[in-house]
């Protein structure tokens, strides 16, 4: 990197992050997100399990001590706490985050094109990414380990990344395919033998604390999302069980299928790409995998708020580095799709925040115009997620041909 790219790039992120602060600390952004009251709420309770715990209370039965249910695996206990960590993990990781973030952003992009400066600036200004940061919920922290894992060439250490971050959220554990991609020299039955070996500690990890793992999975449903801010696959049935009254278990069967028969079409459409030009060790490709089935697995699995779209953004460099590779124009109308699906974002928040429920007879009423907002962005992600899951299926059958 020459001097002239160095002071841009460290211009552009200085300039980024202290007018991310400043619109984090404006009243602007609770047209976009919900207000609190005060910021970076989301990582306030975290700091109070790990105090309490501290003090022998036990967490999974009580929620009186910190005044909430312990959303975390019981790993995510093993994080030391005392008066000076205290201070660091609430004044200072939220802007170190932050910090990190924009200058992953703005170095994972090539500034030679208009389309890709315009993602720079909406994949940090965007409405989903200014929620995870304004609540600095700890998706952030995961994220940018995730980012860790993709470049990091202590390999054990990746491994025990990963555990920590499986064990204490479940969707990254997706992020353990990592040790297929770390190291090119490694041979197929390497890459098996590790995963078998990450398989029995993770087995035996859980057989030992599987009382608090039991009660974790039972809390999951506490802070899973409802019709607001939503990102997940079963967005649509929820739409439709609200509007006609239709069966929701029938709905998700058929949201689900057909999301899946989309994906195998799909696939056998992209196969005119030319994957072989792929560089599959290479750091986009690295993140995108990670980013793309972190997302995946969110999508299909959970019921997510729509600050786990932070994980997208890994994938769009990629997509940049295939367009750039192929030059073939459906990836350049898929790049332009995801920019469309970014602005439209600034519509649907606004709505969520100004026209999202009311009460007739204590039942929760949403409006027919706030139903149609959040239907067009269930179709803008089921659309982006169908056709990052061909990609994500295709590269991922290309190099495991490469390795055998």
């Amino acid at each position: 990197m020459n001097i002239k790219i160095f002071l841009s790039n460290t211009f552009l992120i200085l300039f980024l992050f202290f007018i991310l602060i400043f619109l984090l600390n404006t009243s602007y952004i609770y047209n976009f997100v919900w207000q609190t009251q005060y910021i970076f709420q989301d990582l306030t309770m975290p700091v109070k399990w790990l105090e309490c715990h501290k003090a022998g209370i036990d967490i999974f039965k009580s929620d009186i001590c910190a005044g909430g249910t312990f959303a975390y695996g019981p790993i995510f206990l093993k994080l030391p706490i005392n008066e000076t960590l205290k201070i660091f993990y609430l004044e200072y990781l939220p802007y170190l985050s932050i910090f990190f973030l924009v200058t992953f952003i703005v170095l994972s992009f090539k500034k030679n094109n208009v389309l890709s400066i315009l993602l720079i600036f909406l994949c940090i200004f965007n409405p989903s990414t200014l929620l995870l940061l304004q609540r600095m919920n700890l998706d952030i922290v995961v994220f940018l380990f995730v980012i860790f894992l993709s470049f990091n060439k202590i390999y054990p250490l990746n491994w025990l990344v990963v555990f920590f971050l499986a064990f204490s959220k479940i969707y990254p554990v997706v992020s353990g395919t990592i040790v297929f991609f770390e190291n090119k020299k490694r041979s197929l039955t390497k890459m098996l033998l590790i995963i078998f070996g990450m398989m029995l500690l993770s087995l035996l990890y859980l057989f030992n604390y599987f009382e608090d793992y039991i009660n974790f999975f039972n809390g999951l449903s506490a802070n899973k999302a409802g019709y607001h801010f939503l990102f997940s696959l079963n967005s649509i049935p929820k739409i439709f069980k609200y509007s006609y009254d239709l069966n929701y278990i029938f709905l998700l069967i058929v949201v689900y299928l057909l999301f899946f028969f989309l994906i195998s079409k799909l696939t056998k459409k992209l196969s005119i790409i030319d994957f072989n030009l792929v560089n599959y060790y290479s750091y986009d490709f690295k993140i995108f995998l990670l980013g793309s089935l972190i997302s995946l697995m969110s999508f299909i699995l959970f019921s997510n708020y729509f600050h786990r779209e932070i994980f997208l953004i890994m994938t769009i460099p990629f997509i940049f580095t295939l367009y750039n590779l192929t030059n073939i124009k459906i990836i350049k109308y898929f790049i332009i799709f995801i920019i469309i699906k970014y602005i439209y974002l600034f519509i649907y928040s606004f709505i969520n925040i100004n026209d999202g429920l009311s009460y007739e007879n204590n039942q929760r009423v949403f409006s027919n115009y706030f139903l149609i907002i959040i239907f067009i962005k269930s179709m803008f992600d089921f659309v982006q997620m169908t056709i990052l899951a061909s990609f994500t299926l295709i590269t991922s059958k290309k190099f495991l041909k490469l390795v055998k």
